[in-house]
Parts: C-alpha cells; sequence; structure tokens
C-alpha cells in the first residue's frame, strides 16, 4: 500500500511540475489569444432599390430636409421638374452601408441610410441617416451626427457625411488602440449610388 501511496505522489509531482513549465513565467509580455487587430477599415456600400414615389413627400418632388428656404436649388429648395420636359421623377433606398473595423475581437462600424429621388438630370428629394454600432472589445468614444456635405437639390448629386471615434481595449492584457472612421454615401440624379 505504502508502495502505491509512494508512486501516485511522484506521479502528481510531476505533472504539477509539466503543468507550472506549460503555463510559463508570469512577468513574460502577455499575449492576445488571436493575432494582432489590424484596425483598417472595411466598407460595405450595401444594397440600392428602386422605391416608389408614394413612398417619399410630395411624391419626390420635395423639399431640403432643414433648409428649405437656402441656397439648395430651386426657390424653397423644391425641384418642380417644370423645366425638364419629359424627365419623370424616380425615387431609390439604400440600406446597409458600412465602414470600420472589424475582426475577431468585434466591431466598430459607422452605418447608414439614404433615400433620394432624381429626374434622370438632377435631385429631386433627399433624407437619410447614419448611425455608430459596436462589439466585443470596441466602443464608441463620439459619433458626430451626419450632415449633407456635397451636392444640392437641383444638382447633379447629393452627398452625406459622418464620422465616429471609436476605442479598442483589450480586458485582460492592458492594450488600447483608437481610431477615427468616416462614411461618406453619395445618391445620383439617375439612381447611381457610392460610399
Amino acid at each position: 500500500m505504502r508502495t502505491l501511496l509512494f508512486f501516485l505522489a511522484v506521479l502528481a509531482a510531476a505533472l504539477a511540475g509539466t503543468g507550472a513549465a506549460r503555463a510559463g513565467n508570469p512577468h513574460n509580455t502577455p499575449q492576445l489569444p488571436g493575432p494582432p487587430p489590424t484596425f483598417q477599415d472595411q466598407h460595405n456600400a450595401g444594397t440600392v432599390r428602386e422605391i416608389s414615389v408614394m413612398q417619399v413627400p410630395k411624391g419626390g418632388i420635395g423639399t431640403w430636409p432643414g433648409e428649405a428656404g437656402s441656397n439648395h436649388g430651386a426657390p424653397g429648395g423644391v425641384s418642380t421638374n417644370a423645366d425638364c420636359g419629359a424627365c419623370i421623377n424616380t425615387c431609390w433606398y439604400a440600406s446597409g452601408a458600412y465602414s470600420g473595423p472589424s475582426d475577431w475581437s468585434g466591431y466598430a462600424h459607422l452605418n447608414g441610410w439614404l433615400s433620394w429621388c432624381g429626374n434622370g438630370s438632377w435631385v429631386t428629394y433627399a433624407a437619410g441617416g447614419e448611425y455608430p454600432t459596436s462589439s466585443g472589445w470596441y466602443s464608441i468614444s463620439y459619433h458626430n451626427g451626419a450632415w449633407w456635405s456635397g451636392g444640392c437639390i437641383g444638382c447633379g448629386q447629393i452627398q452625406m457625411r459622418d464620422y465616429m471615434i471609436w476605442s479598442w481595449t483589450a480586458p485582460l492584457w492592458g492594450f488600447v488602440n483608437s481610431g477615427t472612421t468616416w462614411l461618406t454615401q453619395t445618391g445620383y440624379a439617375w439612381g447611381g449610388y457610392s460610399t
């Protein structure tokens, strides 16, 4: 019996020694559980679909959101198609666009949508928005809010832009990083769309 107990004690000591060797020195530099994130923005243009002019105010011959009386085209921000002849107004809706870093540790995305109408020559209506989302070790530090950055009602295109500042923190390792992500969406009078 003593021989069996002695054998088990020696075996337990040997297994404990190999476990400690595998654990490594607690003073070594900590390692992440996956490859280091690149923090590079990834982009998705989303999808565009044609929508009925009945789904937007005034059948797509609406006013400029917010600044109807300023320098955004015809008086009151309205593009009436009166001088277009036989132009037919068409409307589109883009959704699913995003920009931001994404990897095994999570993501920080700036998402956007854009609805606009055009008659083939100029934009007649526009509305849109952009919003941040995050998961995992990413968080949103600052979100500016979208603004109209180019084109106009009565121009051949309309553009919306936004940015956010994100941060990434590895919870147990103390590594920290941050960055800025931009998203620009452009709708064209003939239905084209780009990010």
